[in-house]
């Protein structure tokens, strides 16, 4: 009984007061249970939402997106019941403290855009975890989502930390929002005269051994242009390893190289036609 009277006392003992407001070590201990069970809901919501999305073959970026935004709600949930366990009157401090908030505000302008932004872009899911994206010149995969910023993973390993207004106010290429394959091109000169039907049948041949140029869609080979020193053609392929495009461009064009030396095909270098008028060097000599 003593132990429980002093254990009792110790809990409505006061550690801080704040004008109207006490804290008692009672706050300190809810809010250590409020956290860790937090953590415990957004642990199992991440469970439960992933092995739904294994289920019914939804993409997981899709799904990451779901957890973030429930995430989110637990912690402003949270919040909600820490201040109602102090006594404090969630309504009365947004009301009090408008003015500040509004200062805040346009202190923190582009912060709070990146905060609106994260959650634009989880609620309408323009930009999930997975997604390959082209950001300023920069092709990388996304890595994580977070409420003011995220991280892609650039193709040589560099991690690009990004606002997340830019996604929101800026124009950006989503090579995999649609789907998990897209289009790609390489563009090779032949020797003037040389067939152009030949030339097309060496580039398909090439595209058909390279393993990761999808059979369908199928590839294509087009007369592109007649350039100053070469027939210019163009192989257009799909492929789903978007991250690795420039793996995949390399391994077609070795076999092109391989295909045309097969046919016997010139790839032309560069050259001018140069006319010498001997009249007017008759004239100087």
């Amino acid at each position: 009984m003593a132990f429980g009277k002093d254990f009792q006392q110790f809990l409505n003992a006061p550690l801080l007061e704040l004008d109207k407001y006490t804290l008692y070590p009672r706050h300190v201990i809810s809010l250590v249970f409020i956290v860790v069970f937090t953590r415990l809901l957004s642990y199992l919501a991440r469970v439960i939402i992933m092995r739904y999305a294994s289920r019914k073959n939804m993409a997981r970026g899709s799904a990451q997106s779901i957890h973030q935004i429930v995430k989110y709600f637990l912690y402003i949930m949270a919040v909600v019941v820490f201040l109602d366990n102090m006594g404090i009157k969630v309504t009365v401090l947004l009301a009090g403290g408008t003015a500040l908030f509004v200062g805040i505000g346009l202190g923190l302008q582009s912060t709070f855009n990146d905060f609106v932004s994260g959650f634009i872009i989880l609620f309408e899911g323009s930009v999930r975890v997975g997604d390959i994206l082209n950001v300023d010149n920069e092709v990388g995969i996304v890595r994580e989502i977070r409420l003011r910023t995220s991280q892609l993973e650039t193709r040589d390993g560099k991690l690009m930390i990004i606002p997340n207004s830019k996604f929101v106010n800026d124009s950006i290429s989503n090579y995999t929002h649609m789907n998990d394959q897209t289009s790609f091109d390489v563009t090779v000169g032949v020797a003037y005269g040389v067939d152009p039907l030949l030339v097309e049948k060496a580039i398909t041949e090439a595209m058909d051994q390279v393993p990761d140029i999808l059979k369908d869609p199928k590839p294509a080979v087009s007369f592109h242009d007649f350039g100053d020193s070469a027939l210019q053609f163009r192989a257009s392929f799909y492929t789903r390893q978007i991250f690795a495009a420039n793996r995949v461009r390399s391994q077609l064009r070795y076999k092109i190289y391989e295909t045309f030396k097969k046919y016997g095909i010139e790839i032309p270098f560069p050259q001018r036609d140069v006319h010498v008028d001997m009249e007017w060097k008759q004239k100087n000599d």
